[in-house]
């Protein structure tokens, strides 16, 4: 039996958020008032100006619809990237500039914040671009895709004194946020073990962290070990590298791969992954988001829950949502869930939890931080489309908000250990397969082979190393460009 470790783990609250609601929501009688209700707010407010740093899909289902939604707070001005079609698309939709370039959009704008939307890639080159003109940076998961990479993140943010954070924030969907409300109050008891089972491909540096961020979440600490097993052995031969080209998208997963690893925690308490993809089409490029589950126990309560339906509940899977009393007599108690469902337009939401234990515990969403679909730009690009990403919105808003109190209170700038955690779990899961599914120790001491393959990799990929870009002022914008035009060949 183990409880909770006392370590530095960074969790947003929604108590936090000023409750003013969005004037999107608002109807046409209600205008007026709220405009002078909004002026009075502005006026005691600072507004931090940002800047968004690729188009793509996340960035324009997620990270743009809710930066529509903290007008009160930050101010949307430019979006940069490199395809001009899908940049300035999005940059028209809000009204704002539209770049080419992150440094040409650095360089022309007084940016407090960028977000940071594109390959994990680009992500160390964009965050030193950043972070050395005093911009703090909110960047999408995965961060990077070595420790290496992920190393020099930390030590660029520092050294220049900027806020970093990444958008990780399944630990803030509406189910994750009740489940650490429970554990807070100490409903669980002592945290015994965690496990997930999730359709997504393994070594999935994309899917791979959120999950092992809501693993971290309820456990609460550090882990001291882990085991793999995973069904990509090509992926570690150093010559093979086409291979890895060609399975690792754009996130970083790697098509086809199953597999799982287990975690001990520093407090003692066990975790087990498992990446079991469930396949369809033709090359199996794609996979069902369903047929997943979560259990997290305790020695006074149980959770189980399938979560994609939980994000996703327009896919037709029913969410599932279980709290169960676990007795002394080694019977269950199911504890009464209720869940009040919303929508905007045909986009289903979560807008209140309770779970019916002594206290009772309830969750919900900030009216304000729900962003409506007018405020999302229409998909050039005919990539496909989420039935509902409104969870992923409102946790978005969680995140901006709590990056937002960091600067303008003059918080002195830290690094959430999760973030760092999450990559090298996914790199540990690599090297504990490739060294015959041995137990591998964290945090890691040594370059993994995966990583020394991944730098071959990124040097054919992009015809310099890893961090050649240093050599020169405008070598980050020719590695970024020679980057996207090797992605679309």
């Amino acid at each position: 039996m183990a409880g909770i470790c006392k370590c530095s783990v960074t969790i947003g609250i929604f108590s936090r958020f000023l409750r003013m609601p969005d004037e999107l929501l608002f109807n046409q009688l209600l205008i007026q008032s709220k405009t002078v209700k909004q002026q009075k707010i502005t006026e005691k407010m600072k507004r931090l100006k940002v800047g968004v740093v690729g188009a793509n899909y996340m960035s324009r289902r997620v990270h743009l619809p809710a930066l529509s939604a903290m007008t009160d707070k930050l101010e949307l001005v430019a979006v940069a990237d490199l395809n001009e079609a899908v940049g300035r698309a999005a940059a028209d939709n809000y009204g704002v500039k539209y770049y080419k370039t992150h440094l040409d959009m650095m360089e022309n704008e007084r940016l407090d914040i960028v977000d940071i939307n594109t390959s994990p890639m680009m992500h160390h080159v964009i965050i030193h671009d950043a972070a050395t003109r005093g911009i703090h940076i909110n960047c999408e998961k995965p961060a990077t895709m070595t420790m290496s990479m992920m190393d020099f993140i930390i030590k660029t943010v520092q050294e220049n004194g900027v806020h970093f954070q990444v958008s990780e924030n399944y630990p803030h969907m509406p189910w994750d946020m009740i489940i650490r409300k429970m554990r807070d109050l100490g409903l669980f008891g002592d945290l015994v073990s965690a496990s997930l089972c999730t359709p997504v491909n393994t070594v999935s540096f994309d899917i791979g962290v959120h999950h092992y961020a809501q693993i971290r979440d309820f456990v609460g600490c550090a882990p001291r070990n882990l085991v793999a097993s995973m069904k990509v052995s090509k992926f570690f031969d150093g010559d093979s590298l086409e291979v890895l080209d060609d399975r690792v998208r754009g996130f970083g997963d790697i098509v086809g791969a199953a597999g799982g690893a287990t975690i001990e925690f520093e407090n003692g308490v066990d975790a087990r992954m498992e990446f079991i993809p469930f396949h369809f089409g033709g090359e199996n490029k794609d996979y069902y988001l369903a047929g997943d589950l979560r259990r997290l126990v305790g020695t006074k309560l149980m959770v189980t829950d399938n979560i994609w339906p939980m994000i996703l509940p327009n896919r037709g899977q029913k969410p599932e949502f279980h709290v169960y009393q676990l007795n002394e007599d080694k019977t269950f108690r199911e504890i009464p869930v209720d869940v009040v469902w919303d929508s905007i337009g045909d986009e289903k939401y979560i807008r209140k939890i309770s779970v019916h234990t002594d206290p009772v515990v309830e969750w919900e969403v900030p009216s304000w931080a729900i962003a409506p679909d007018s405020s999302i730009v229409t998909e050039p690009d005919g990539i496909f489309n989420f039935d509902s990403t409104i969870a992923w919105r409102t946790a978005m808003v969680e995140l901006y908000d709590r990056l937002y109190n960091k600067i303008v209170s003059g918080e002195a700038p830290t690094i959430d250990p999760v973030d760092r955690e999450g990559v090298e779990f996914c790199v540990a899961m690599i090297h504990s397969e490739a060294m015959g599914r041995t137990r591998v120790d964290l945090p890691l001491t040594e370059t993994t082979e995966y990583e020394k393959n991944y730098q071959k990799f990124y040097q054919k990929k992009m015809g310099e190393g890893v961090f050649d870009f240093l050599q020169s002022g405008d070598k980050s914008v020719k590695s970024i460009e020679a980057l996207y035009t090797a992605q679309r060949k």
